[in-house]
Parts: structure tokens; sequence; C-alpha cells
């Protein structure tokens, strides 16, 4: 009875010290997404989403047309579920903002009270990724650890109306859900992992292939356990996860066929797939300059003393200028007059391509001018598809060189422990930052949203790193015990 009670009040000390860490974790989290939303305007591509926020709520159609004196025209050009959360957020505020147009709620104290509407995304990002380390480590310190990492590198998002925390928040929790499917194996996992999939490929387009190549992947897994006879993976996996996704994602594929006669996801790929293209065409000068221009902060000295470049060829008339947008004042101009001829970097060069077909085609529709940019960018891979092959290792070094090295030993340690749970887990973020160095210019914000899996993939390896040292610590000194006990023995 006494080891009973002293186990049990070990139990409760043990939940309490969780619950402290916890509530600790959740209050910094509290404040630092409060803080760090500011009135500093909404501009770009979070201007995109709220205007089609905008006009989801006002008009009643999902529009990126900021026309204040016409009723907007549908557009697919941005993944529709970040809208809608957005529409929703700000049809909750709605009575706090009044009737103040667009324009002035990209700004001042409006803006800030939008950017609020990152919070419940991130409270699902914490719960997610502290439940996920505390499941597959048992401890509440890694726990917590990786979830203020996270949200720290994170902290700029909440200043913004990206889409990077909402895809951090799905992606954490559609591969932790697919790793239980394969845990629990039951349909039903299977099902919700496919929901989440494609509320996933809703949020970030890149991820529809990549949920395809997850399909194909369970689907040989499927096959390979029939033929030696074993249950690894339910019969009915691959068919749940595919009825669960075109649950999600069939409804926008529809209204986009619908409205612009192709099936898409988001409008974005031709100008993407374009710059990548454009860079595929770089010197052999600016290749090499390329990994000191695009390495990580702290490996930037580094790798300028390795290729013999510093932040001075990143300028104006420096010699790698061209990889730098808007380093020259020339690429404004020609961006905005459609001048491509006359853009120094490449990315300037790609969206001064696309003005000259919107002031070339007025009629055309964003659909057909992002089909004239990715038939423009395919004719560019066709003509040298090797220089595509070798720039991609390049493009993976400049979008998530950290994140990769952390997702492949994590996958490696899963196949040599044979733990095809961590497997399931580690391919949807591994495969994500594959697609994007393969098919874009792969920017850093690109590998945000696998941020959160590669944290939890570090802690269960720290995790299993320190209970092989504790291990063999423990070995020696019973080894070490056994060797003096003869001794010990000898001497009384």
């Amino acid at each position: 009875m006494p080891d009973a009670s002293k186990g049990a009040h070990s139990a409760v000390r043990a939940r309490a010290w969780g619950a402290l860490v916890f509530a600790l974790t959740f209050g910094a989290l509290a404040w630092l997404w409060i803080d760090r939303a500011t009135g500093f305007p909404i501009e770009f591509d979070a201007y995109e989403n709220l205007t089609a926020a905008y006009n989801l709520v006002h008009h009643g159609v999902m529009s990126i047309e900021d026309a204040p004196d016409a009723a907007p025209q549908p557009s697919e050009h941005r993944e529709p579920l970040p809208i809608l959360a957005l529409a929703a957020y700000l049809a909750a505020i709605d009575p706090l903002l009044g009737e103040a147009p667009l324009a002035e709620l990209a700004s001042g104290a409006p803006a800030r009270l939008l950017k609020y509407s990152n919070i419940p995304w991130a409270v699902l990002l914490t719960l997610v990724l502290y439940g996920s380390v505390l499941r597959w480590t048992g401890s509440h310190g890694w726990a917590a650890f990786c979830t203020l990492a996270v949200h720290a590198q994170l902290a700029y998002q909440y200043d913004f109306l990206y889409s990077e925390i909402a895809a951090a928040a799905l992606l954490a929790l559609s591969s932790a859900t697919a790793a239980l499917a394969v845990e629990r194996r039951r349909p039903f996992y299977w099902l919700l992992a496919g929901l989440l999939f494609g509320a996933m490929a809703l949020t970030k387009a890149a991820f529809f292939y990549v949920a395809l190549v997850c399909i194909a992947g369970l689907i040989l897994w499927r096959l390979w356990c029939r033929l030696r006879a074993s249950e690894a993976v339910t019969p009915y996996a691959p068919l749940a996860l595919v009825l669960g996704m075109g649950i999600v994602v069939a409804p926008w594929m529809l209204r986009n066929y619908i409205h612009f006669d192709t099936p898409t996801l988001s409008g974005r790929g031709g100008i993407v797939l374009l710059t990548r293209a454009l860079k595929n065409g770089m010197s052999a000068e600016e290749y090499r300059g390329a990994w000191f221009a695009y390495a990580p902060r702290p490996l930037r000295r580094l790798t300028g003393k390795l290729t013999g470049f510093d932040d001075r060829d990143l300028k104006d008339g420096g010699r790698l200028v061209r990889l730098v947008r808007f380093a020259s004042p020339a690429d404004r101009p020609a961006m905005e007059q459609g001048r491509p001829e006359q853009a120094v970097s490449y990315y300037a060069r790609a969206n001064a391509m696309r003005t000259e077909l919107e002031r070339l085609h007025p009629q055309a529709s964003e659909v057909e001018i992002d089909r004239m940019l990715k038939a423009r960018a395919m004719a560019l891979l066709r003509a040298d598809p090797w220089a595509h092959v070798a720039t991609t290792p390049l493009f993976l070094w400049r979008g998530a060189p950290y994140t990769l090295l952390i997702l492949g030993v994590g996958l490696v340690y899963a196949c040599y422990r044979r733990q095809a749970w961590l497997c399931v887990y580690v391919a949807p973020a591994l495969l994500l930052l594959g697609f994007y160095g393969a098919v874009s210019h792969f920017i850093p914000r690109y590998a945000e949203p696998a941020w959160p899996v590669a944290a939890v993939v570090f802690a269960i390896l720290a995790h299993a790193a320190w209970r092989t040292l504790r291990k063999r610590a423990g070995r020696r000194t019973r080894e070490t015990e056994l060797a003096q006990a003869p001794l010990m023995e000898a001497g009384r």
C-alpha cells in the first residue's frame, strides 16, 4: 500500500507539473500573438487575401479585385481555405469596423485587429505541436521547447495575413493524423487524414501534388502488405484517404471549372514556374555565387569565403545583382511598365513578362495569362532540362537547408528502426519541400509550414539519443561495479 500511495502521489505531481509547463508555455505564446500584431500596412499577397475575404463578406464572391465602384468578378488566384477563415473572422468583427471601406482596413488599428485572425490558427498549431511531441517523447520539457522555438521563428507572421501559420497547423495535424492511422490501423483515421490533406491542399495548392504522391505510395505499400500477408496497413486505407481528400477539394475544383474551364486549385503557378525557369539560365559565375547569396545568415560568411563573394556583389552593379529582387532601381519601373528587357533581376523580369502579357492581351482573364506564363516557362525548361536539374539542389539549399536535414535524418532513423508511423509522419513535409525545390525558386517562406513537423522530428531524435546515452552510461556503471565487486570482497 505505501508503494501504491507513493506511486499515485508521483503521478499527481507529474500531471501537475505538466499542466504548469503547458500553462506557462501557452501564456507566453498568447502574449506573443497579441504583441506582434501592429498597424503595419497589409500589402502584397496578404492584401489579396484580405481583398478576397472582404469581397466574400460584402459581395458574396471570392475575388481579389479591388474595385469599389463595380461588382467584383470571381477569381481563383489564391487558395480558398485561409480566405474563408479570414472572411468568417471579418464577418464576426464587422460591427467593430462599421462601414469602413477596404482601403481603410489595410493599415492602422483596423489592420491590427484583422491580424488577430491568426490567433485561432496559432492555438491549433500549439495544441498539435505540443501534443505531438508529448505523445512521442513523453516529455513536457521537449514539448514546451519545440513549441516555443517554432513560434519564435514564426513570430513575424503574426504581423501579416499570409497563410503560413494556417498551413503549418494543418500540415502538423494532417501528418500526425496519418501517423496515428498507421498506429491504430483503422480506416476512420485514414479518412480523417484525407480530409486534412484536402484542407492543406486548399491552403497551399502545392500540397495537392504531394498528396497524390502520398496516395500512390500508400497504394504500393498496401500491395506490398498483401504480398507478404501483412496487416500493417488496412486494406481500405488508400480508398479512405482518396475519399476524404476528394470530399474537401472537389467542390472548389468544380467551382473553378464552372467559372474558368479549368479544375485548378489556385492560379499563381505560372509566374512561380517562369521565375524558376529564368533563374535556371543563370551564368556559371552566378550559379557559384548563388550558394553564397542564398545561404542562411549564419553560414553566409563561410560560404562567401568558399565561393569568393561578399555582400557588395548583391548590390546594384554587383556580380550577383540579378539574383536579388529590387537591388537595381530599374526593377520596379520595368515591372510596372511591362518591360522585361529593362529589368535586371530574374524576379523582376518574370513579373515584367506578366505585366507585358496583361498589356498586350487586355481582354485575357487571369487564368489565360497564367496559361501563357506556364507555356513560356515550359518552353524554357524543355530547351535546357539539365539546367533545371542542376539548380534544384541550389534552391533546396536556399529554401530549407536545416529543415531538410532534420527531416532527412528523421526518415533514415525511421527506416533503420522500422517505425512505419514515423516514415508516414515525415513524408508529407519532406515531399512538400522537395516539390518546392523542384518547380519553384523556393524562397524560405515556403518552407515555414514544415517547421513544426521538423521540430517534432528533432525532439524524437534528441529524446532517442538521450535515452541511448543514458542506457550506455548505466551499462558502463553496472560493468564497473561488477568488475570492482571481487576486489571489494578480497579487501574485506
